[in-house]
């Protein structure tokens, strides 16, 4: 399964954000990496950069800002580690920030469902919405922040 999105967020200008993807059905641990290098998102190698934060010698667990220029849009890709055969409930959980004082931790998307098969459904809306990925979850998250910001 691989997931990737553009995600505008209107009127929200941020500097800089930093993601990972949980897993709540293997106690939260982070799942998945990120790719920047990924010809169809070229400007993802340009806005973000790839962290090994789990000291596993894979860098992409976690995805940052490369630079604290002014961004409306996160172009990200995430996909699930090869060959993963049972069905998983993931979450983005990640920290946005506007500006050096202005900032927001601990953001969480709604939960995500997905199969073996490659389908991604948000927490109660079925197994039938096959649309949905984790590009929904990232902008969900810079919504939440935007929203406090209000």
């Amino acid at each position: 399964m691989q997931s990737s999105g553009n995600q505008r967020v209107q009127n929200f200008p941020f500097k800089g954000f930093l993601l990972r993807v949980a897993d709540e059905t293997n106690n939260n641990e982070t799942v998945g990496t990120f790719r920047v290098d990924d010809p169809k998102m070229p400007s993802a190698k340009d806005m973000a950069k790839l962290l090994d934060c789990d000291s596993d010698g894979v860098d992409g667990d976690h995805v940052t800002h490369k630079n604290a220029n002014p961004k409306s849009v996160a172009n990200l890709i995430w996909s699930l580690p090869e060959g993963f055969s049972e069905a998983k409930t993931v979450r983005v959980h990640g920290t946005v920030v506007q500006a050096k004082t202005r900032y927001w931790t601990g953001l969480t998307s709604d939960a995500i469902k997905i199969d073996p098969e490659g389908d991604a459904a948000a927490e109660g809306e079925g197994s039938g919405a096959a649309g949905l990925t984790a590009a929904t979850a990232f902008a969900g998250l810079f919504a939440l922040a935007a929203a406090m910001v209000a």
